[in-house]
């Protein structure tokens, strides 16, 4: 007897091609690491409990029957890692509620899966309630909801992708002392549990306290930039500083320039401020700084033992340092007390009515102040005879 025969029991045994296809058999298998067989086994269990769904609804609704369905044994809390045990069956009406039929094996499909958020013994279970190990805070970590602005990225942005994280700065406002702050590059970092719109970040304390501020200080938002395959990170973090520190100055300095232009002049030497309210009624079209105007009492009616006053010209002046119906005048110290006690004066605002360039202003005001002077005579002989013009 060779070395290579098989040695004779007794027993049928089998032929070379069946001793090589088990030797060859024996020769491939591997033992399956227990992280396989998890997920093996939760497959497994998955596929077994949606297949088991629709035969048991349709046996419930033919009997009009409850129908064992998947619930919690006892609380879950958020964060705590499930293990089948923690699940039983319970009969039910679920109608169109989101459930999971219960089957011996539907608890082990969600074995090693993290709670997302609290479950109340006796509650349905499904799915969405679930998160796969490493998105839920382990031990004392802290959850940070990060929302990222994804403008900077037109074809978007994708989790576990590389990105710069930007500070979005903030414009000047234009107010003193409130420049706000340039745009800029924090740092490189990698995209996590991103939804679109924001970061489930999982920190411990001291981590979370940083990022939360630094997050505040951003004005609660982050924008990202995908980082280019081959780029060097910090020379494009740098070039992107430097261009948003330069907008963020020039903005600056127009803000500064702006507020210049609408600070009020101050009075010249020898020369007083006084501001005059107009009134710019006989004016649909309203007038404008530069414009040359004439200043005019609007007069008072006649009636009973007041004779009134005829409309006439004050005086023509350039209209400077106009706002909403006021000018803003520099004058000696003797045409101030004029100006000043104008309104009261005349008893309310002064008209104004523009003139128009190359126009003689004497000759204007003359022929004005004559046809208003006829006119107010005019009142004052109608008030005597009232009769003398019923014809």
């Amino acid at each position: 007897m060779t070395d290579t025969e098989p040695i004779s029991t007794g027993a049928a045994q089998p032929s070379s091609a069946e001793t090589s296809g088990g030797a060859v058999g024996r020769r491939r298998r591997r033992r399956l690491s227990r992280s396989t067989k998890r997920v093996l086994l939760t497959a497994a269990g998955l596929l077994l409990a949606a297949g088991s769904v629709t035969g048991f609804l349709l046996a419930a609704e033919a009997l009009d029957e409850r129908v064992p369905v998947l619930v919690a044994a006892a609380d879950i809390k958020a964060g705590d890692t499930i293990a089948a045990a923690d699940l039983t069956s319970t009969l039910a009406h679920p109608g169109s509620i989101p459930h999971i039929a219960w089957t011996p094996d539907a608890p082990f499909a969600f074995d090693g899966l993290i709670a997302a958020q609290p479950i109340l013994a006796g509650a349905l279970v499904d799915y969405s309630m679930m998160l796969a190990p490493g998105q839920a805070p382990v031990g004392a970590e802290l959850t940070l909801l990060m929302p990222l602005d994804t403008s900077l990225a037109p074809d978007g942005v994708f989790d576990g992708e590389r990105v710069l994280l930007i500070d979005p700065g903030a414009e000047p406002t234009g107010a003193e002392g409130e420049d706000g702050r340039p745009r800029q590059v924090l740092r490189e970092f990698e995209v996590t549990n991103f939804d679109g719109t924001q970061m489930r970040l999982y920190l411990d304390p001291d981590q979370w306290s940083h990022w939360r501020a630094e997050l505040d200080d951003a004005g609660g938002v982050f924008q990202v930039l995908p980082v280019p395959l081959g780029g060097d990170v910090a020379e494009l973090g740098a070039q992107l500083n430097d261009i948003w520190e330069q907008q963020w100055a020039e903005a600056v300095n127009a803000a500064a320039a702006a507020r210049e232009a609408l600070r009020p002049p101050e009075a010249p030497p020898g020369t007083l401020e006084v501001v005059v309210r107009l009134n710019e009624s006989l004016v649909p079209s309203g007038i404008a700084d530069g414009d040359r105007v004439l200043v005019i009492d609007p007069g008072q009616t006649p009636r009973d033992e007041d004779l009134g006053r005829a409309r006439s010209v004050l005086t023509s002046v350039e209209v400077i340092n106009y706002d909403n119906g006021t000018i803003r005048l520099f004058v000696a110290p003797e045409e101030w007390v004029w100006w000043s006690s104008l309104p009261e004066t005349l008893g309310e605002a002064p008209l104004v009515i523009p003139v128009a360039p190359s126009t003689d202003v004497m000759d204007l005001t003359e022929r004005l102040n004559l046809e208003w002077l006829i006119e107010w005579e005019t009142k004052i002989f109608e008030l005597d005879d009232p009769q003398a013009f019923d014809s």
